[in-house]
C-alpha cells in the first residue's frame, strides 16, 4: 500500500505540476507503498466485504472521542499483525483493541509520536523530535544516536525484505544487524517525504525528487515525467494514503477514494457496471467528526479509520444496507417491487419509489401507513389521500365506504389504515382501526366481506397466501382463516400464546405468527410456542418471514433474529428444543427503533430473495444467502496476571508469590468491527475440566489455588463465530510456602508416627498398670476362696466320708451320704479349677500339655472314664489373651464330658492348621439332650452360654452336636489371625485388641 504524510510546503515549479497530477495540494511528508494497509507483510487476508463500493450513506459511522477515553490529535495510525490498532499522538502511543484505549508510552523516548510503521509483529515509532523506537514482544527499544541523522522522522519504509529505511528531515538511515546506520553520499539536504514503490525507494527533497532503483545502492535524480508516471500509478492502487497541509486521502481495498480537505469531504467510488467514478457527499450522520483530519487507515477487517483533532472515526459496511431515504422519514411503510426496487410510504413524508434513484409518487400522497403490491404488479396505498391504485405510472383513486368518507372529511383517516391484501378472487381487503374490516369487489364495499364468523373488530394484519386462503390476525391471541368461504378461528384454547398477533407468514402448509409475547407455529390444529436458547422468548416481535431456504427471520424490539433452517426443522420436530439464533442490531445496519403496531408488516421478502426491514427513521435490507461475514479471526492475547494489588506480565517461567490463593487473568482480542460481540472461552489446566464460556468478559478469576504448575489457555471468536486460529497460553507456577513442600509433609509424617508411638507406649503402660491391679485382685480373690470356701468344702467332704463309713448308719442312709460326699467332691474340683483360672496370668506355650493335665486330673476323680489326646500339625506360639479363652472353653468342654456324659471314653483332638486352630472334644456317653441343643442351654445353667460368649469374644466358631449313636462332639474353630502370634491381624482386630488392652 502507499501512504503519504505531512509534507512541508515549498516553491518548486515541478512539484506544483506533481500536485496538479495528484489533484490535492502539496504532497505530505512520508509516502510508503507496501503489500498491506500500514500493516506490513504476513497479515491475515483482508475481510472480503471491505466497503464493497457502497455509497457513503450506506456505511455505518462510529466516533470514538473523550466519552470513550479516546485520545485527541491522532497524527498516525498503524495496525500490527495481532490486530491491534495503534495511534500516534502528541501525548504518547495508544493501543486500541476495539473496546479499550490503552496508553503504552511508559518506555517511549518521547511522548510526541509523529510516525508509525507496522512491520508484521513489530511496530516502528518515529518521534517528532528525532529518534526511532521499536516495539517488539511488548518491549520498546529506542534508537537515538549518531546512527540517525536527527530531525523529525517523516517516513519509515521497507524497500525489500531485510531492508528497512527511515527518513528524517535531515537525512536517511538504514536498519541492518540490529542497528540504524546513517546513509550519506546523496545530494538531499532537507527531506520532505519518502516512498517505497515496487522495490524502489522514492525520496522528495526541497531540491527535487530522487529514487533508489531495486538492487542498486546509489540514488538517481528523478525527472518530472518520472514522478508523474510513478505517483499517479501508485495512487490508483489500493492502500494509497496521502496527507498534506490541505487534507488527507485514502484509496481503500475496493478502489474507492476518500478525501478530506479544507473544502470538505469527497468520496469517489466505482459503481458496478460503470467505469467512471461517482462523487458523493456524506449526510449528517456520516459527516466528519473532527475539524482537522490527520491520518487514515483501512484495517484488515475492511474498516476505514480516520484520526482527527477530536478523536477517531470508524466507517464500515454493516450486514444490513440502509436504503437512501430522507433524513426526515419517520415511520416508513413499504412493499418490495418486482425488480429489486421499493415502494415507500411514510407517516409524514410523501410516498417515494426507490430504484436506481429515489423518485416521488405524487398520486399516493402523504401519511401512507398501509401499502400493498398485488400479483398483477399494481401497488395499493392507503393514507391521507385515501385508497390509491398505482399501475404503469397512473394513480387511480378508489372511493372508500361511506362511513370512512365521512370520517375522512372530519378528522382524517391516514393514521388509521392498518393492512391491505388481495385474495385469489381479486377482492381487496382493507383493515381500518376503530372502524372495521372491509372487502372491495366489483366496485362494492362489504363489511367483513359478507362472511360470518370473523371477529367484529378490525384485524392488525392481513395476508392472502398462495393457496387461496386469507389470514387475519387480531389482538388477544386470535387468528382467523378464510378458506373456501369457511372461517376458522384460532384462540388461546388452540395453544396460541403470543399475545397481540402482530405478524404472520405462510409458506405452503407452514404457518408462523408473532406477537408481543413471542412466536408460534401451527402444527395441525394447534399452535406451538417457539423457544429460544438461553431462555430467549422473542418478545415484541412485529413481523416474521420464512425464506425459501427454510431460514426464519423475525423483526423484534431487540433487533432482527435469524434462525437457521436446521434449527427451524428441529423446532418443528421437537417443540421443546431451544433454537439457536443470530441477532442483528443497529450496529449491523438497522435503522432506528422497532415499530410494533403500525405500519406493518415491518419485515418483508422481495421477489429477488432480499429481505427488507423497516424501523423508525429508515429501512435497510440484507441478502439472506450472502450475508457479509467477517472472515478475519481475532488474535487473542493474555495481558497480565494480578495477585492482590500486584501485576505480573505473562512471561515465560513466571513464578507467583508464595501463598497465592486467588488471582485474576486479563486477556483481550483485537477485533475492531464488532468488538462488543467478541466471545471468549478459557481453561486453567489442572482446575477446569473443560472450557469455560466467558461471553464477552475479558477477565478470568480463580480462587482456592494451591502451589504447583498451571497453564492458562484462552481463545476468542469474532461477531460471526470465527474462532482464533491459535490459543493464547501462559504457564505459571505458584511457589509453595515451607509448610507446602514435600519435605515438610515428610517431616510431619515422621512427627505423626512419633506421636502415635508415644501414645502406644503410654497405652501399654496404662494397660500394664491395669493388668497388674487386675492380677493382684484375682490373686486376692483366689486366696480368699481357697482359704475359706475350698477349705470349708474340703472339711465338709471329709466329715461326709467319715459318716458314710460309719457302721452305725443304715445302708440306705449310708448310700445317701456317699452321694452327698461325691457331690461335695465335684464342688471341690470345680472350685479348684476356678481358683486356678483366677491365678493364671499367662498361658503355657504348650496348649496340649495344659489340656492333658486338666484331663488326667479328671480321670483320677472319675476312674471309669478313659482319655485319649491326638495332636496334628506343628504347634505354634499363641496370642496370650486368645489362648486363655481357648483353654477355658476346652476345659469346660472336658469337664462336661467327664461329669455329665456318663461316658467310657473322652477324646481330645488338637489340629494346628496354617490358617486355623481346631479343637474337638468327643465322648461316647449318653449324648446331649435335643432340647438343650435347640434352646442353646439348660435353664439355670450357664456353662454352654459362657462357652459361646468366650468364642464370640475371640471371633471363633463353636459347634455342639450329637456324635455317633450316643455321644456328643464339641468343635471349636479359631481363625489363625486371632490366635497365632506370628500372623498379622486385620486392622479392625488390631484396633479392637488395642482398645481392650490386649497388648498389655
Amino acid at each position: 500500500m502507499v501512504r503519504a504524510k505531512g509534507m512541508f510546503m515549498h516553491r518548486s515549479d515541478w512539484l506544483g505540476s506533481l500536485c496538479a497530477v495528484l489533484g490535492c495540494g502539496l504532497l505530505a511528508n512520508a509516502i510508503v507503498f507496501a503489500s498491506d494497509i500500514r500493516t506490513g507483510s504476513g497479515h491475515e487476508g483482508q475481510a472480503s466485504f471491505a466497503t464493497e463500493s457502497l455509497p457513503i450513506t450506506s456505511l455505518l459511522h462510529r466516533f470514538y472521542g473523550p466519552k470513550e477515553r479516546a485520545p485527541g490529535q491522532v497524527y498516525a495510525l498503524a495496525q500490527t499483525s495481532d490486530g491491534f490498532l495503534w495511534l500516534g499522538t502528541p501525548t504518547g502511543l495508544v493501543r486500541f483493541d476495539g473496546t479499550t484505549f490503552e496508553n503504552m508510552s511508559r518506555q517511549l523516548l518521547s511522548p510526541a509520536v509523529h510516525e508509525l510503521f507496522a512491520d508484521d509483529a513489530d511496530l516502528w515509532i518515529g518521534y517528532t523530535f528525532g529518534g526511532i523506537g521499536r516495539l517488539h514482544n511488548g518491549k520498546i527499544t529506542n534508537f537515538d544516536g549518531p546512527g540517525l541523522p536527527g530531525g523529525s522522522i517523516v517516513g519509515i519504509a521497507r524497500r525489500a525484505p531485510g531492508e528497512l529505511w527511515a527518513a528524517s528531515s535531515r537525512g536517511l538511515a538504514k536498519y541492518t544487524d540490529g542497528r540504524w546506520r546513517r546513509v550519506d553520499g546523496h545530494p538531499m539536504k532537507h527531506i520532505i517525504t519518502m516512498i517505497a514503490i515496487d522495490g524502489s525507494l522514492w525520496v522528495e527533497d526541497v531540491s527535487g525528487f530522487y529514487y533508489l532503483p531495486a538492487g542498486e545502492s546509489h540514488f538517481r535524480s528523478a525527472s518530472q515525467s518520472d514522478v508523474q508516471r510513478v505517483i499517479p500509478a501508485a495512487r490508483s492502487r489500493p492502500g494509497w494514503y496521502l496527507r498534506d497541509d490541505a487534507g488527507v486521502e485514502l484509496t481503500d481495498a475496493d478502489g474507492t477514494q476518500w478525501q478530506w480537505s479544507s473544502k470538505g469531504f469527497r468520496r469517489a467510488r466505482q459503481v458496478a457496471g460503470r467505469r467512471q467514478l461517482v462523487e458523493e457527499r456524506p449526510d449528517k450522520a456520516h459527516s466528519f467528526s473532527g475539524h482537522v483530519p490527520f491520518a487514515m487507515l483501512q484495517d484488515r477487517e475492511g474498516n476505514v479509520w480516520v484520526g482527527t483533532d477530536l478523536g477517531l472515526d470508524q466507517f464500515y459496511a454493516g450486514k444490513f444496507v440502509p436504503v437512501p431515504l430522507s433524513d426526515s422519514v419517520l415511520a416508513p411503510a413499504f412493499v418490495p417491487g418486482g425488480h429489486g426496487d421499493l415502494w415507500v410510504g411514510d407517516s409524514v413524508q410523501a410516498t417515494v419509489h426507490v430504484g436506481s434513484e429515489v423518485s416521488s409518487v405524487p398520486g399516493a400522497g402523504t401519511g401512507v401507513l398501509a401499502i400493498f403490491r398485488d400479483r398483477h404488479g399494481a401497488v395499493w396505498t392507503a393514507g391521507d389521500a385515501g385508497l390509491t391504485r398505482l399501475k404503469d405510472g397512473k394513480a387511480t383513486r378508489i372511493t372508500l365506504p361511506s362511513e370512512l368518507l365521512a370520517a375522512q372529511r372530519t378528522a382524517g383517516l391516514g393514521g388509521s389504515f392498518q393492512a391491505l391484501t388481495m385474495d385469489s378472487d381479486d377482492g381487496l381487503w382493507l383493515s381500518v382501526a376503530k372502524f372495521g374490516l372491509y372487502r372491495w369487489k366489483d366496485g362494492v364495499w362489504r363489511l367483513h366481506g359478507g362472511f360470518r364468523g370473523l371477529p367484529a373488530w378490525p384485524p392488525l394484519r392481513l395476508l392472502a397466501d398462495t393457496s387461496g386462503r386469507v389470514w387475519f390476525t387480531y389482538p388477544g391471541n386470535r387468528v382467523a382463516k378464510l378458506e373456501h368461504g369457511i372461517v376458522t378461528n384460532y384462540t388461546a384454547a388452540d395453544g396460541l400464546a403470543v399475545g397481540n398477533v402482530l405478524g404472520i407468514h405462510v409458506r405452503g402448509e407452514r404457518v408462523w405468527v408473532s406477537g408481543d409475547l413471542g412466536v408460534a407455529h401451527l402444527e395441525g390444529r394447534r399452535f406451538v410456542t417457539l423457544r429460544g436458547a438461553d431462555g430467549e422468548t422473542f418478545l415484541a416481535t412485529s413481523s416474521i418471514v420464512e425464506t425459501p431456504a427454510g431460514e426464519l427471520w423475525m423483526d423484534g424490539a431487540a433487533g432482527v433474529y435469524r434462525i437457521s433452517a436446521d434449527e427451524t426443522r428441529e423446532a418443528r420436530r421437537d417443540p421443546m428444543h431451544p433454537v439457536a439464533f443470530e441477532l442483528f442490531d443497529p450496529f449491523d445496519g438497522l435503522r432506528g427503533a422497532s415499530m410494533q403496531l403500525r405500519p406493518g408488516p415491518t419485515l418483508q421478502l422481495g421477489p429477488d430473495g432480499r429481505l427488507w426491514d423497516a424501523r423508525l427513521n429508515g429501512i435497510s435490507s440484507i441478502d439472506p444467502g450472502h450475508i457479509r461475514r467477517n472472515t478475519v479471526p481475532p488474535t487473542v492475547s493474555i495481558e497480565g496476571l494480578h495477585v492482590a494489588d500486584a501485576g505480573f506480565p505473562p512471561t515465560a517461567g513466571l513464578v507467583l508469590p508464595k501463598l497465592t490463593r486467588s488471582l485474576r487473568l486479563d486477556y483481550t482480542a483485537a477485533s475492531l468491527t464488532r468488538p462488543d460481540r467478541v466471545r471468549f472461552s478459557y481453561q486453567l489446566e489442572g482446575v477446569d475440566n473443560d472450557w469455560q464460556n466467558a461471553g464477552s468478559r475479558r477477565q478470568a478469576f480463580y480462587t482456592n489455588l494451591g502451589p504447583g504448575q498451571y497453564r492458562f489457555r484462552v481463545r476468542a471468536a469474532n461477531e460471526d463465530g470465527l474462532w482464533s486460529r491459535h490459543d493464547a497460553v501462559v504457564d505459571f507456577r505458584i511457589a509453595p510456602a515451607f509448610y507446602q513442600t514435600w519435605w515438610f509433609d515428610l517431616l510431619c509424617g515422621f512427627l505423626a508416627m512419633g506421636v502415635l508411638w508415644l501414645l502406644y507406649l503410654m497405652r501399654l503402660r496404662q494397660q500394664a498398670s491395669r493388668t497388674l491391679i487386675r492380677i493382684m485382685e484375682r490373686e486376692r480373690i483366689a486366696r480368699d476362696l481357697h482359704d475359706t470356701l475350698l477349705q470349708g468344702v474340703q472339711g465338709l467332704q471329709l466329715r461326709l466320708q467319715t459318716w458314710a463309713a460309719s457302721p452305725r448308719l443304715e445302708p440306705a442312709h449310708r448310700q445317701e451320704m456317699t452321694d452327698v460326699a461325691l457331690r461335695a467332691r465335684d464342688m471341690l474340683i470345680e472350685g479348684r479349677d476356678r481358683i486356678i483360672a483366677l491365678r493364671r496370668v499367662d498361658v503355657s506355650t504348650n496348649l496340649a500339655s495344659d489340656l492333658r493335665a486338666v484331663a488326667l486330673d479328671y480321670t483320677t476323680l472319675y476312674p471309669p472314664v478313659d482319655f485319649v489326646l491326638t495332636e496334628e500339625g506343628a504347634p505354634r506360639p499363641l496370642i496370650a489373651v486368645t489362648a486363655q479363652e481357648v483353654l477355658d472353653i476346652s476345659r469346660e468342654g472336658l469337664r462336661n464330658a467327664f461329669v455329665h456324659a456318663s461316658a467310657r471314653l473322652v477324646e481330645l483332638s488338637i489340629e494346628w492348621q496354617p490358617g486355623v486352630l481346631q479343637i474337638r472334644v468327643r465322648d461316647d456317653g449318653c449324648g446331649i439332650d435335643e432340647a438343650i441343643l435347640r434352646e442353646g442351654g439348660r435353664a439355670g445353667h450357664w456353662g454352654l452360654l459362657g462357652m459361646r460368649e468366650r468364642a464370640a469374644k475371640i471371633g471363633a466358631r463353636l459347634d455342639l452336636q450329637r456324635y455317633g449313636e450316643g455321644g456328643t462332639e464339641l468343635r471349636l474353630i479359631v481363625p489363625g489371625r486371632k490366635v497365632y502370634a506370628g500372623m498379622q491381624p486385620r486392622l479392625r482386630d488390631w484396633l479392637r485388641r488395642f482398645r481392650d488392652g490386649a497388648f498389655a
